[in-house]
């Protein structure tokens, strides 16, 4: 069987936020494998290939088959913001053999952020407080694809979400994708009526995230300059304007 690594994106660590991180999620036949705690490590290397965080330990026990480490809050003092071009690197023991994932990370000092809550579902359709779609445990779950969807749409427009300032303004985008998402799921059941809601739930983010006006810190000094026009090298902009 082929294995086979799930990584949605980058890693995006705020200097400054201890926080826990979980490795790339791996699969063997569409099934989630589970490393071993014992002898499992997290390494991260800064852009020059220096050890940052060297072989630390994994969370003991693996949660949920997924391993994870404890961020420190002072892990990054020595470091200079942004520092982009990370990398880590999980060596995983699986059935005694070690597996060796490694992903993308950046230091920043404002990672994108999500701002929504299933609360915030529940205020579009207050019957969703009772049941959730058989594709998901949680309404967690498609606020944090629809998440990832978002990021990677902006990173495919080349407005690096690092230097997204207000994360708040892209919350009306965020919320009609996860909609969206969530409709598709109660769709499986057959039932035409949620995928035409879903439709039009996409059709409403695309519209928000066309209107949507983000505050970009440019030169990475934590303020958006002032800017009267919306030219693509400025640092306001509509998700739309692509910088050169």
């Amino acid at each position: 069987m082929t294995l086979q690594a799930r990584q949605p994106l980058p890693t995006f660590f705020q200097k400054g936020r201890a926080f826990t991180l979980s490795a790339p999620e791996r699969y063997v036949g569409g099934e989630l494998v589970a490393p071993t705690a014992s002898g499992s490590t997290f390494t991260l290397r800064d852009s020059s290939g220096a050890a940052v965080i060297s072989a630390q330990a994994i969370v003991t026990p693996v949660v949920g088959s997924i391993a994870q480490v404890v961020i420190g809050a002072t892990d990054f003092d020595a470091l200079t913001i942004p520092e982009l071009g990370m990398r880590e690197t999980w060596s995983l023991i699986e059935s005694g053999v070690t597996q060796t994932l490694e992903r993308e990370a950046h230091l920043v000092r404002v990672a994108p952020t999500i701002v929504i809550a299933p609360i915030d579902l529940f205020g579009l359709h207050n019957t969703w407080r009772a049941f959730v779609p058989s594709n998901w445990n949680s309404y967690d779950e498609p606020i944090a694809e629809a998440f990832n969807q978002l990021v990677g749409r902006l990173l495919g427009d080349q407005v690096y979400p690092h230097k997204v300032l207000n994360w708040y303004a892209a919350r009306t985008t965020h919320l009609y994708w996860t909609a969206a998402l969530v409709c598709r799921g109660f769709g499986e059941t057959g039932n035409g009526n949620w995928l035409q809601l879903a439709d039009t739930y996409e059709a409403k983010a695309e519209k928000a995230y066309e209107d949507t006006f983000l505050k970009v810190d440019d030169d990475d000094d934590g303020i958006a300059e002032d800017t009267d026009t919306l030219t693509a090298a400025e640092p306001e902009l509509f998700m739309t304007a692509v910088p050169r």
